[in-house]
């Protein structure tokens, strides 16, 4: 079942705030979006260290929230 937005696109762009989440001990922030596909959401994306045994390396971060049925909000 398809779920519908609760929201229109311009309550989304007028109320949306940045949503800051934790990954290890990297604090990740998320910045409100329209998507390509038309959906809103919030997407974060960066490189960031994380410890192997005691060794750095470097992974990639793609993260998008998406908000269900925001894509057909007009």
């Amino acid at each position: 079942m398809k779920q519908k937005c609760k929201i229109t696109r311009q309550q989304f762009h007028d109320g949306a705030k940045p949503i800051t989440i934790r990954i290890g001990s990297q604090e990740i922030h998320l910045n409100p979006r329209e998507f390509a596909t038309g959906s809103f959401g919030w997407r974060a994306d960066g490189k960031f260290p994380v410890d192997v045994n005691g060794t750095a390396v470097m992974a990639t971060l793609n993260l998008n929230l998406i908000t269900l049925g925001s894509k057909d909000t007009q």
